[in-house]
């Protein structure tokens, strides 16, 4: 199986923003980040086997910053679009 490139779109809301930006700067670096009320609008290019994956790694490590992040994220291969709804929040 070979890695495909992503394009990640995502809002992200959190009560925790500089313990989650210092992750996001890791994850996407800062050119694809923009500081929102609510937390970051995301937009950037991610090479990963699936959106699933990759989705689940960006999960994962904003829940290790803020355990009750919300995240909204599409990911865009080619014409394939694929939405990812978690909100511990609700």
């Amino acid at each position: 199986m070979t890695k495909k490139k992503y394009v990640l779109s995502a809002r992200i809301g959190t009560s925790d923003p500089r313990t989650v930006e210092q992750t996001l700067t890791l994850l996407v670096g800062v050119d694809g980040m923009l500081t929102t009320d609510e937390g970051f609008r995301i937009r950037t290019t991610i090479e990963g086997f699936s959106a699933e994956e990759l989705n689940r790694m960006l999960l994962i490590a904003l829940r290790l910053a803020d355990k009750e992040i919300s995240v909204s994220s599409e990911w865009t291969c080619g014409e394939t679009k694929e939405k990812f709804i978690n909100d511990k929040r609700e």
